[in-house]
């Protein structure tokens, strides 16, 4: 992002300190806005793009229950397809990946991976706050988890 973006939505920062996704989406309509090339202004390309993520968003909150003698559990029904390129997207059953565990185990990298970059981030607002310590006992715990499921 440009600088003066970034400078742009600093000054878009309410008094408290606050911003909203609204207050920045106001201000980017105006064309001279340094804020403006970084949306979709074609309205049809842009409610298809929402769609699409509704549709993500659908598909990933599709839960599956499992029952054994021992336990219930709820969990994801279906997560991306570890065999199709990012570009491709698309998405393919838990239980059908417990039939293939080479896919079952890149499905699992995968989400890690995911959870990677939300904890890189956790731990930039960790600094910040002074709290890094308990975030990299999160990160350990990841990255243990990471290594199981290499079978290391």
């Amino acid at each position: 992002m440009k600088p003066e973006a970034i400078a742009r939505i600093r000054k878009l920062e309410a008094a408290d300190g606050t911003i909203t996704a609204q207050a920045v989406v106001d201000d980017a309509r105006d064309p001279s806005s340094p804020l403006h090339d970084h949306f979709e202004w074609d309205d049809d390309k842009a409610a298809h793009a929402y769609r699409i993520n509704q549709a993500r968003e659908l598909i990933r909150s599709v839960r599956l229950v499992i029952t054994n003698q021992e336990s219930v559990v709820r969990t994801v029904a279906y997560v991306r397809d570890p065999n199709k390129a990012v570009h491709d997207g698309g998405y393919v059953s838990t239980f059908r990946l417990r039939k293939s565990p080479d896919d079952a185990r890149a499905a699992l990298m995968a989400e890690l991976a995911r959870a990677d970059s939300a904890m890189d981030r956790a731990m930039e607002v960790a600094r910040s706050l002074g709290l890094e310590k308990q975030v990299g006992e999160v990160i350990a715990a990841l990255e243990a988890t990471r290594q199981a499921a290499n079978g290391r």
